[in-house]
């Protein structure tokens, strides 16, 4: 089930609101309000408002679980930006944007499969020596390789160029 909430007009520039919202993606949601709590950014406290609207939405509307409820997509767009201007020398005008943002927050359950731990599998022990003088013998064994491989020729000696010929000469000119 997707649980969606939005935040349009954030008086607030998308790229300064995208820096927060790009911690909170693919978190759970108890993890992504402590992290916004926290944080020290402007942005923060309106898009920690955003995801409590949308928690209370899956809680109320679909009868969700909190815990179950991670932030699968938060996107932030450029909204309308108000023109502005600043005051120059010699009576003049520079334009300004003070832009604003548009955030979409979608919330999903997590699924039982995600939040289960991967296990260790059968194959995985089996590959591991079972006693140590086997251990023993197979990192010999890769250790006399090693060796072998740094006993190759060492790679062969470039000559100077013309260049180095002429900036180191013996004698003085």
């Amino acid at each position: 089930m997707k649980v969606r909430a939005e935040l349009n007009y954030l008086r607030l520039s998308p790229r300064k609101v995208r820096a927060v919202a790009e911690l909170l993606r693919g978190r759970r949601v108890v993890d992504a309000r402590a992290q916004l709590l926290f944080l020290l950014r402007r942005s923060a406290e309106p898009i920690r408002k955003l995801l409590e609207s949308a928690v209370a939405n899956a809680k109320h509307t679909f009868g969700l679980e909190e815990s179950n409820l991670m932030v699968s997509e938060i996107t932030v767009d450029a909204g309308a930006t108000l023109k502005r201007f600043r005051p120059r020398s010699r009576g003049l005008t520079h334009p300004l944007g003070r832009r604003t943002s548009h955030v979409t927050l979608v919330l999903t359950e997590r699924a039982a499969a995600e939040e289960r731990r991967p296990v260790v599998t059968t194959a995985a022990v089996a590959s591991v020596p079972a006693d140590r003088e086997q251990h023993r013998e197979s990192e010999r064994e890769g250790k006399k390789g090693l060796r072998e491989a740094a006993k190759v020729r060492p790679a062969p000696r470039r000559r100077m160029t013309e260049f180095g010929r002429r900036v180191f000469r013996r004698k003085a000119m």
